[in-house]
Formats: C-alpha cells, structure tokens, sequence
C-alpha cells in the first residue's frame, strides 16, 4: 500500500506539496472519512502503511504515543 501510494504521489503533477505530504495526506484523509466507523484492524493497517511510507522516504519515525481509550458512539452513551 505505501509503495503504491509513494509512486502516486511522485508521478501526480496535481499535487501542491512534496511527495511524502501528498501520500500522507491520501492516507489520513482515507482514515479520518471512515471515522469511528473504521475497524482496528484497517486503522492498524493504515498505521503500518504511514510507518512504512515514513521509510520509504527516509523519514524518521513517529515517536510512539500513549494509547488513547476511544469514546463510546453517541449511540452507544444515549
């Protein structure tokens, strides 16, 4: 997925930033449309393909943050 995404963002003339941004961009937009909606394992997924991208381009790793419990949908509390 991340090597799929760094040849897109490399060969795209459209693009207004760097390549790595460009790529990263698809990939949080990707995640942030699905929401709440998105299983742990695709959102697991998508954390592998930014760390994998981060690589790729020779980047520095995100540093590793606390976990973060996830609110409960405003179905669920009502």
């Amino acid at each position: 997925m991340a090597l799929s995404l760094k040849r897109s963002a490399e060969r795209s003339a459209r693009r207004k930033s760097a390549p790595f941004r460009s790529a990263m961009s698809m990939l949080t937009f990707y995640e942030n449309r699905a929401g709440h909606n998105l299983p742990d394992s695709r959102r697991r997924v998508l954390k592998q393909a930014k760390d994998e991208l981060r690589k790729l381009f020779h980047r520095e790793p995100k540093p590793k943050a606390p976990g973060r419990a996830r609110t409960p949908s405003k179905q669920a509390r009502s």
